[in-house]
């Protein structure tokens, strides 16, 4: 029983601070990509764009295997609300404020905006929203968040400075094993094992890979760029090799269930060293950063118990009759996870109980102001008394140094003088009370030696049915995981489940369509893009995907990284044999694309020239060829100027876009 009970621990079971740790990491990151794709929202995200709504829907009545909440939103002001919705549910999530409603939220929305045009679904989209499905069955908010917070303060009301300073009772409800946190571990190192076990191409052997994927101007970044400008062919081959090795690496090392505080660091190691390779030096969305994201989830227990304490104990005297000031300084006990601080109330200092204390603490000093003792016994108040406390709490080091930094200290003072001054106001506006709080420790302590972990019938029967409940849904979200990956990867062993159709039409509505054959087998060895030449109505030439002049020649990398939604959608759009995509990409240009977005209105195109340019990408060590393959998508000829451009509102179903023409 002892032996089940230590496995239970060891894998089915994420530490409650790692995982509030990787919700803050991974809230992040989908900031980061709603930012990317809000740059691009009246290109792929209204009606104005290379796929409106209905269009979309029209090509998908057939499969009907697609969702998307933008689908109900055609207008740009009404997908930028959606967009500032969106946004609302990221950063609640990211913050821990009813955790569970906004991780279903942020799914929900993570689902809909790669539902929207599934030309720009990449391998980001797919990664991301696999983790996300998952860690909705896991408590993410259970440290490091305002509902752990929120929980704290409710489970143990402190009046008193003894109670503050009491650090024994926990401060958030610890967290069981579960299905759920086995299977988020196993999908982050299922990701690179399977994109390992695919690349068994000649450049991988030789190790050329990395140099090859460096030189495809699409997906690089602008790192990327300048790691392909400086880096040897040494360097990248010894790197490639390295790559390669901790995608096999991560998953083996992270199921090792003994020695984990010396174990999961090198899979730590690896998992980052592949997530920094793709998040810093190409644009594959959220993959890269989904990885770095899952660092997180690796903390074992025991790094979290082994963190330093009382390495800068100070002593802060706070104002007992003061409801605000009380508020505060329990919210900084609990964020004194070091246990720095000790609280005095100012009583001490009035009732003449200064023994242990600097004797130019006096009862005016405690009543005007917050009194902070550093740990060489020296005295502060006001803005420096904040400066110390900062610097006794994790990460608050550089905080407090710059609050000490003269003007910005003078500031600080100022306005802490203002609120000081009418605190008590503050405090019985806000109903936190003032004017001798009443001492409920007692109270509190006979309530906190409730044996909580007991609970009546009814409670227990209705925990062991969601535990049920939500080992069935993991596992359906894991079984729809694994049958995308068996049905979108050439692994040497399936799961066989890529077959069955009710997982396969579950991954499509979920957007898990798997491409985790990255670089497989070997990476591109041409450098491709689409490239616009649109003749303007002042003679000028400008290519409508980046507002600069064309360049057909591929001569410039920069003018060709538009981000990952339209590296993905220029690579589909050109593979795509559906004639109503390119169409719609064609109505788009000629209204200007990019330039016409910028501007908010159609621009004056006189022709429109598109082309998928190829050019070769020379093996290491060799010069270019200066072989250029274009190949036409798109002519336009000569567009008439339509009357009513001026007339119409841009951003509000222009009849522009409606005109019928046939692509040549």
């Amino acid at each position: 029983m002892k032996v089940l009970r230590l496995l239970g621990q060891r894998f089915f079971r994420i530490d409650a601070r790692s995982l509030g740790l990787f919700r803050i990491l991974f809230g992040c990151v989908l900031l980061i990509d709603l930012k990317e794709r809000w740059a691009w929202l009246p290109a792929f995200y209204s009606n104005d764009g290379v796929l409106p709504n209905h269009v979309h829907l029209f090509q998908l009545r057939e499969s009907g295997r697609v969702f998307s909440a933008f689908h109900a939103f055609s207008l740009r002001d009404e997908t930028f609300v959606a967009f500032c919705v969106t946004f609302a549910f990221y950063g609640f999530f990211t913050l821990g404020w009813h955790t569970r409603l906004f991780s279903v939220a942020s799914a929900v929305a993570l689902v809909s905006l790669a539902g929207r045009n599934i030309l720009t679904n990449s391998i980001g989209d797919s990664a991301a929203i696999a983790l996300l499905l998952i860690g909705v069955f896991l408590p993410l908010g259970a440290r490091f968040s305002l509902d752990s917070l929120r929980h704290s303060f409710a489970s143990c009301d402190e009046h008193s400075p003894a109670a503050l300073n009491d650090r024994t009772r926990p401060a958030t409800v610890e967290t069981g094993p579960g299905l759920a946190g086995l299977v988020l571990v196993l999908v982050v190192g299922l990701i690179p094992l399977a994109a390992a076990l695919q690349q068994k191409g000649g450049a991988w052997a030789r190790g050329d890979a990395l140099y090859y994927a460096l030189r495809s101007d699409r997906w690089l970044s602008a790192m990327g760029e300048f790691v392909r400008n400086k880096a040897s062919l040494r360097t990248l081959t010894v790197w490639t090799k390295l790559l390669r090795g901790c995608e096999f690496a991560i998953l083996p090392l992270a199921l090792i269930p003994v020695g984990r505080r010396f174990v999961r660091p090198a899979a730590m190691l690896a998992l980052g060293m592949v997530g920094a390779t793709f998040a810093l030096c190409f644009n594959y969305g959220p993959y890269g950063w989904s990885l770095l994201a899952a660092l997180a989830l690796l903390v074992p227990e025991e790094t979290w118990n082994a963190r330093r304490t009382g390495t800068y104990p100070i002593r802060v005297i706070y104002d007992e009759d003061c409801g605000m000031c009380l508020w505060l300084a329990r919210l900084l006990k609990r964020l004194d996870v070091r246990g720095n601080v000790s609280f005095l109330g100012n009583g001490t200092v009035e009732r003449g109980e200064t023994a242990d204390l600097p004797e130019s603490i006096t009862s005016a000093m405690v009543q005007r102001s917050i009194v902070v003792i550093d740990p060489k016994g020296r005295v502060h108040t006001d803005a420096l008394a904040m400066s110390h406390v900062f610097r006794a709490l994790p990460f608050g080091s550089w905080l407090g140094h710059a609050v000490a930094l003269p003007g910005l200290r003078h500031a600080v003072a100022a306005l802490y003088h203002r609120v000081a001054a009418r605190r008590l106001d503050i405090s019985v506006a806000c109903g936190l009370g003032a004017c001798g709080l009443p001492d409920k420790s007692s109270e509190n302590d006979e309530r906190g030696s409730t044996n909580s972990s007991v609970f009546p019938p009814a409670t227990r029967l209705q925990k062991g049915a969601r535990g049920v409940l939500t080992t069935v849904l993991v596992g359906f979200v894991f079984a729809t995981f694994l049958a995308a990956t068996d049905a979108n990867n050439n692994l040497p062993v399936r799961s066989g489940l890529g077959t069955r159709g009710t997982l396969l039409g579950a991954a499509s509505y979920l957007r898990i369509s798997a491409p985790w054959g990255l670089w497989a087998p070997e990476p591109a060895m041409h450098n491709e893009t689409l490239v616009t030449v649109a003749t303007m109505r002042d003679d000028r030439e400008l290519d409508v995907l980046n507002g600069a002049p064309p360049d057909p020649e591929l001569a410039i990398p920069r003018r060709h990284r538009l981000g990952p939604l339209w590296a993905a959608y220029v690579e589909n759009v050109h593979a795509s044999d559906n004639p109503t995509f390119r169409q719609e990409l064609r109505r788009y240009l000629t209204r200007g694309g990019r330039v016409s977005d910028e501007q908010n209105q159609p621009t004056g195109v006189n022709k429109l020239q598109a082309f998928w340019v190829s050019a070769p990408i020379p093996a290491p060590g060799e010069p270019a060829s200066g072989l250029v393959e274009r190949v036409e998508l798109l002519d336009t000829g000569n567009l008439p100027r339509p009357s009513h451009a001026g007339n119409v509102e841009f951003g509000r179903g222009s009849l522009l876009r409606r005109e019928p023409r046939s692509e040549k």
